[in-house]
């Protein structure tokens, strides 16, 4: 199914001007939960704030509490794991400690004398 996909693509850009909300309380019952689908357990993963204070000239001031869910065409929810991948050509490699030395390089430039900069 292409659904995963879907979620996935849509999770990710969502993040780029949503946050996912951080909880001091780990009490389920005290966090946000989505207005419509009170019967369903959704995961806390699928609930973004929005909240940008404005300014001069920015536009978009606001806040928000957005809840993210997919329905099948009763309009019931569909669980659609964060994660999920039906196959290895649908996931990205996991990362391990161990390769972080063969996936990182570092090169260390010599300070180089401006008068001896080449000139353009």
């Amino acid at each position: 199914s292409w659904l995963p996909a879907v979620a996935h693509y849509l999770r990710q850009n969502l993040l780029i001007f949503l946050h996912i909300p951080k909880y001091t309380d780990s009490n389920t019952a005290h966090h946000f939960k989505h207005y419509f689908h009170l019967d369903y357990e959704l995961a806390d993963g699928d609930i973004y704030l929005y909240n940008k204070p404005g300014g001069q000239g920015t536009g978009g001031k606001g806040i928000a509490c957005i809840a993210l869910s997919f329905v099948d065409v009763q309009g019931r929810p569909v669980q659609v794991a964060a994660q999920e991948c039906s196959g290895l050509e649908n996931c990205s490699p996991p990362l391990h400690p161990e390769h972080f030395e063969e996936l990182t390089r570092v090169v260390k430039m010599e300070t180089m004398n401006m008068s001896q900069a080449p000139q353009q």
